[in-house]
């Protein structure tokens, strides 16, 4: 079936595609090949390393166990309030969403400080009730914030999948059941992809992280790992040690095919939710409404608190003024990494929309998912090693591209979507009446997928601007990241400086994600009303 393309045809997808498979499974095919040097040239006991034992085994469990409990969390809680809004008037709903779905940017370290000042702050109220404050660390706190971090992806996920269902058939459904039967029997099931997709990807994020954690003084294999880099500097080590780590992701990540294929194939429909209000039990309602209350605490919580904790103005430009390189330098990694996942992401999504049988190409689409951030971080220190001299000046572009290969992905992924909304008989109409596959794109395909491309680049912008654990190490000698600048801050302490610096990062990732959210509703609806060109 025709589809859009790349400019350039089959040149251009085989280039977009060769750069995607370079830049996101080089690192780590280079990093395998030194660990197996390293084995044969002697080193074959350390192969013992793959094998967790004592303190690692229980730090995997550790990994396992709190990536499980924020996933269902977070399921849970997406799927409640997905479900008290899923009732709402359309204006009402779509007005929530936009305020909270954008807040899936946000890096979690930032809910972590959030965490911390509300416990500051509640301390004297709590005293004054004689009552004692929750403790800010430990696995209360990890939970917190974490599922508070996850919480719109949640949402996200949970509302893709109600969005997805057939109003017709809900109706159906309601001449014969009460409208909880309805719920629970179709709804449920049939958004089970949606709801299974966010679980999936909840549990990579949490599996995969060690930022959060460490803040909390809990231990995860993730933070094991790191910490052993740090100490022997040595890749080969890290990767035999993440071995266990890649193979539950990947399979957690493999899981994840059906369901994303399934989503990516069944749009939804815009159209009517219910024909008239539906009927909730009372512990519905209370359960709905209390998810979303949750939400929506666990949404205002950071901005709050930064405000309050941020000095005004005045303490927020000096903030930005000690940290400025970095806040540029940050700047121009997340913007590069989004231009070049809105572009090669065209190719991959072509190429994903094409795939038939074993599904190769899924599979090394998603494989970013399953690669811990901290390890394509020592990839690409491994493959950009040897450079030296005057090349060393080209690292500058190592962040971009290492943000680029962790989120390229969902980039793919959006513009999939977008190219199986659109009528093939569009690109069809364009090969007939344009020769120059260069002309067809640039003058047809790009247009018509131009709302997807603003929200590809802004997701990928808006995530590669917080992202901390691969920038820790992509980030060259003399050159910084607002990120890596914030977290070291966490650490020791730093409340005002640190409180400035999260809140100019919020404003921009939020800039970033509503902006392009905005730009690309916009720009859909001239494509729909055939304004533009």
């Amino acid at each position: 079936m025709p589809d859009a393309s790349l400019p350039g045809g089959p040149l251009g997808q085989a280039l977009a595609l060769g750069i995607y498979l370079l830049v996101v499974m080089g690192p780590l095919l280079a990093l395998t090949g030194l660990t197996v040097r390293s084995l044969l040239g002697g080193q074959a006991d350390e192969l013992a390393l793959v094998l967790p034992t004592g303190r690692r085994l229980e730090l995997l469990a550790n990994s396992l166990a709190l990536s499980a409990a924020v996933a269902a969390l977070v399921t849970v809680e997406g799927w409640l309030a997905a479900t008290a809004i899923w009732a709402m008037a359309r204006s009402r709903a779509n007005a929530l969403l936009f305020l909270v779905l954008p807040l899936a940017a946000l890096p979690p370290y930032l809910y972590a400080l959030a965490w911390f000042g509300l416990v500051r702050g509640l301390e004297p109220l709590l005293a004054l009730l004689g009552l004692g404050a929750p403790a800010p660390y430990g696995w209360t706190g990890v939970l917190w914030v974490q599922g508070a971090a996850f919480a719109p992806l949640g949402l996200g996920f949970a509302w893709l999948g109600l969005r997805n269902l057939d109003p017709d058939l809900i109706d159906s459904g309601r001449t014969a059941r009460h409208d909880a039967a309805v719920l629970a029997r179709i709804a449920l099931p049939m958004s089970a992809p949606a709801l299974a997709t966010g679980a999936g990807i909840v549990f990579l994020l949490s599996l995969l992280d060690y930022s959060v954690p460490s803040l909390f003084q809990i231990n995860v294999y993730p933070l094991e790992v790191f910490a052993d880099y740090s100490a022997t500097n040595s890749p080969e080590r890290a990767l035999l040690m993440t071995i266990p780590l890649l193979l539950i992701a990947g399979a957690a990540a493999a899981s994840l095919l059906r369901p994303i294929r399934a989503l990516t194939t069944r749009m939804p429909s815009g159209g009517r939710r219910w024909s008239s209000p539906p009927h909730w039990p009372v512990g519905l309602i209370t359960l709905q409404w209390l998810a979303l209350g949750l939400l929506s605490l666990q949404a205002l919580a950071p901005l709050g608190v930064l405000l309050a904790q941020s000095g005004g103005l005045g303490g927020i430009g000096l903030s930005l003024a000690s940290a400025w390189g970095d806040f540029r330098s940050s700047l121009w990694s997340a913007g590069l990494a989004g231009a070049m996942s809105a572009l090669v992401g065209m190719g991959l999504a072509r190429r994903l929309r094409n795939e038939t049988g074993g599904g190769v190409w899924w599979l090394l689409a998603m494989a970013p998912l399953a690669i811990p951030a901290s390890l394509a971080g020592m990839g690409f220190v491994v493959v950009t090693a040897p450079l030296e001299g005057s090349l060393r000046g080209a690292l500058i572009l190592g962040p971009a591209l290492v943000l680029f290969g962790r989120f390229v992905p969902l980039s793919a992924l959006i513009l999939l979507a977008q190219m199986r909304r659109l009528d093939p008989l569009l690109f069809e109409s364009a090969r007939l009446s344009e020769s120059s596959a260069w002309r067809r794109g640039i003058l047809v395909e790009i247009p018509l997928l131009g709302g997807a491309l603003l929200a590809a680049a802004g997701l990928v912008f808006a995530l590669s601007l917080g992202e901390l654990g691969a920038t820790l190490l992509a980030v060259p000698p003399g050159m910084g990241a607002l990120s890596i600048r914030i977290y070291n801050y966490l650490h020791y302490g730093a409340s005002e400086t640190v409180a400035g610096l999260c809140l100019v990062l919020e404003i921009c990732v939020l800039a970033a994600a509503v902006g392009t959210l905005a730009l690309a509703a916009r720009w859909e609806r001239r494509i729909a009303s055939g304004e533009a060109r």
